[in-house]
């Protein structure tokens, strides 16, 4: 089980990404802290400027899930 999950981390790379979250969309924020994807957010005006580093699994799951958002 354990080698399992070293392979799957290992074959899916992360990769960095820096994109918008409305403010108000406080399940994609949740979403991306329960991922424990977040480098940084900072709030400006009534948006979240966030620096992610995720999977093509993870970012797949957002864009699916959070459709109205451009990662």
């Amino acid at each position: 089980a354990l080698l399992e999950q070293v392979d799957a981390a290992l074959s899916d790379p992360v990769t960095a990404a820096r994109f918008v979250v409305p403010a108000s969309d406080g399940a994609a924020m949740a979403w991306l802290n329960a991922e424990r994807v977040i480098e940084s957010s900072e709030l400006h005006d009534d948006q979240f400027s966030v620096t992610v580093s995720w999977s093509a699994k993870q970012r797949a799951q957002f864009l699916k899930r959070f459709e109205t958002i451009e990662a």
